[in-house]
């Protein structure tokens, strides 16, 4: 089946392009999708669903940027490399040469809406020039093959999953992305360094950047921190904190037993 629905449906293209698979898929579900929909509750303890519903609109403004990223990683600067990762099929990449002009008009499009229907909201500014500030970001990205890869992939990746708390800080939630930023993005980061062509031997032989074993002892470092933090200073933030460590170590232990790799 030609399916080229992909082009414009949000999370429809990662999932068929990023998370073809069950594992993977469900990895995504466990690592990104839960956690960042719940991250309000780093500044409210009360759980209620006008936040969860926020936070998944949230979600869907990033995702959908995001997405734009994707489509010119896998369409255009392919063009320009000498051995490309091939992620689309050859009448996907005949559709979107035909169609591309419509493609990202169309996406553009619904990202104004969701801004529009989030403009709304108090304390959004902030949130919405982190989110849209993954199209110049991305756009940097594709245009550099080097170790730059690394710095820009770490904030790719930190507006990816940081972003969506802004809609519930606004400036003052500097501290709970930082937070955040341990929970995955910088351990990503770190792994992101083994590959072969950054040639960075000393990230090879990390211990904490083992995808089988490394990752829940990381978690377990952040868990012993936030506990011990929690303990002393009696924060809210840091029992957050705890508990998004212990949901990560649980989940990397488990995916070791089982060789679940996203």
């Amino acid at each position: 089946m030609k399916d080229y629905s992909i082009f414009y449906l949000p999370f429809w293209y990662s999932k068929q392009t990023r998370f073809r698979t069950i594992p993977r898929f469900f990895s995504w579900i466990i690592i990104y999708v839960i956690p960042v929909s719940l991250s309000f509750l780093f500044v409210s303890p009360e759980f209620n669903y006008f936040n969860l519903f926020k936070s998944l609109l949230a979600i869907l403004l990033v995702y959908n940027l995001y997405e734009i990223g994707y489509i010119y990683n896998d369409t255009e600067t392919i063009k320009k490399e000498i051995s490309p990762t091939l992620r689309l099929e050859s009448h996907q990449l005949q559709f979107y040469e035909n169609n591309k002009n419509n493609i990202y008009s169309f996406r553009f499009l619904v990202a104004l809406l969701i801004t529009f229907a989030l403009s709304f909201y108090d304390r959004v500014f902030i949130f919405l020039l982190a989110s849209w500030a993954i199209i110049p970001a991305y756009a940097l990205y594709n245009s550099v093959r080097s170790r730059l890869n690394i710095p820009l992939h770490f904030v790719l990746v930190t507006l990816r999953y940081c972003s969506p708390v802004l809609l519930f800080t606004g400036g003052g939630g500097a501290y709970i992305c930082f937070f955040m930023i341990l929970l995955f993005p910088l351990i990503n980061t770190l792994e992101r360094c083994t590959e072969s062509r950054f040639k960075f031997d000393y990230f090879k032989d990390l211990f904490l950047t083992n995808r089988k074993n490394g990752r829940y002892v990381y978690y377990l470092i952040l868990l012993i921190a936030g506990l011990t933090c929690c303990y002393i200073f009696g924060e809210y933030t840091f029992y957050v904190f705890s508990c998004y460590a212990f949901y990560y170590m649980a989940f990397r232990l488990l995916s070791a037993q089982v060789n679940l790799n996203e």
